[in-house]
């Protein structure tokens, strides 16, 4: 299963390089909430960014995120990014739901010189949760296409290889430019293998689409390219596994991020 879906991954990407192997550059848009957009720092360059999200109703949580990004040379990066979750248990009549917990993941981004749009990801995460103590590879596809001076989309197929459990998730983001200092960005994302939840009037293994929505402002800081988010979210953390599990019964979160580029 692994091995296929790494065939696949690397199939997609050349696809992907096929129809953007012509457009010169790629905008730095960065992560979309719960999505990666192929760019990379500069050598030598880093981009440390944080965020909270404060979840309400069954989840009741709060869980922080911490990302480095650094640039090793040009077109390719190492990722290390880290979701910390506070524990709960939801107890219903005949059953609890144990939930929240931790996970750090290690990426490393390839950017194809010939394709400059696109991205693949390689990882590995460790999950330290009441439903997975253990480490596990991970992949991710990029690629972001303009629509137009002010509109980007982006496409990020990813899976965590969980074993008897794989999640793999389709996801779909966009970034609105308003105005210099401003910008719309949102993603969803449909898990099409695996169960990222669990319902929480059954206590069986579901799956459940993940999004997200931000207003992301710029402001100016000198030299230093900084980045505010203040938006909604439905989605545990910013790993590749958090990013693919929702709030617990519908949970949604609060979430604010800072991020600065040196």
């Amino acid at each position: 299963m692994r091995v296929v879906c790494c065939l696949a991954a690397l199939a997609a990407l050349t696809l992907f390089g096929r129809v953007a192997g012509a457009e010169q550059g790629v905008s730095d848009i960065g992560p979309v909430l719960n999505l990666d957009a192929p760019g990379c720092p500069d050598p030598g360059k880093t981009v440390w960014s944080g965020g909270v999200r404060i979840f309400g109703s069954k989840q009741d949580a709060k869980f922080g995120d911490l990302r480095l990004d650094y640039g090793v040379r040009e077109g390719l990066a190492l990722t290390l990014r880290g979701t910390a979750g506070e524990r709960r248990t939801f107890v219903a009549p005949s059953f609890a739901i144990h939930h929240g917990g931790n996970d750090a993941e290690l990426l490393l981004r390839y950017m194809p010189p010939q394709t400059p749009r696109c991205a693949l990801e390689i990882g590995v995460s460790y999950a330290d949760t009441p439903a997975q103590k253990d480490t596990f590879p991970t992949v991710q596809l990029l690629h972001q296409r303009p629509l137009s001076s002010t509109i980007t989309l982006l496409l990020a197929p990813r899976a965590v290889f969980i074993e008897d459990n794989t999640l793999v998730g389709i996801g779909g983001g966009l970034a609105w430019k308003i105005n210099d200092t401003g910008e719309l960005v949102a993603d969803v994302t449909g898990i099409v293998h695996g169960d990222n939840t669990y319902n929480t009037h059954t206590g069986e293994r579901v799956r459940r689409a993940v999004w997200g929505v931000a207003l992301r402002m710029r402001p100016e800081n000198g030299d230093r390219q900084t980045t505010i988010d203040l938006g909604i979210t439905n989605a545990l953390g910013g790993t590749t596994g958090m990013s693919l599990t929702p709030g617990l019964g519908g949970s949604l979160a609060g979430f604010v991020a800072f991020g600065c580029r040196y």
